[in-house]
């Protein structure tokens, strides 16, 4: 939050324009992999919200281990009015999935190992 009072109106609408844009990738990576996996894919029917709002507020959530209403502010200096239940709700329908997700998307294990100096 303290960059956003040290920049301009412009500078701000470009950093979200950037983190929009860079949910929609994850997102849409998302929606390959789990297009194999129907029954793991996030169903966005039925939500006012577009899907990048959502995993944008779910992110952010889970990325700052911040409140619900925490989330709510912060959303809306974005200009997205929600409320913390309704944060809380994609928490728990989203939260796992997008989890479960990275977990599958982190490096593994390989067969170099690379030690450092053992006293």
């Amino acid at each position: 939050m303290l960059a956003y009072v040290c920049i301009g109106k412009l500078e701000q609408d470009q950093l979200w324009r950037s983190s929009i844009v860079n949910l929609a990738i994850l997102l849409n990576t998302m929606q390959k992999y789990l297009h194999e996996n129907t029954e793991s894919c996030p169903d966005y029917k039925g939500f006012r919200f577009p899907p990048e709002i959502i995993s944008h507020t779910v992110w952010l959530y889970f990325r700052f281990s911040l409140s619900f209403r925490d989330v709510e502010e912060l959303m809306a200096e974005r200009g997205v009015v929600l409320t913390f239940e309704t944060v809380r709700q994609w928490c728990l329908n989203f939260g796992q999935l997008y989890a479960n997700e990275l977990r599958h998307r982190r490096a593994k294990p390989g067969d170099t190992w690379h030690l450092d100096e053992v006293f």
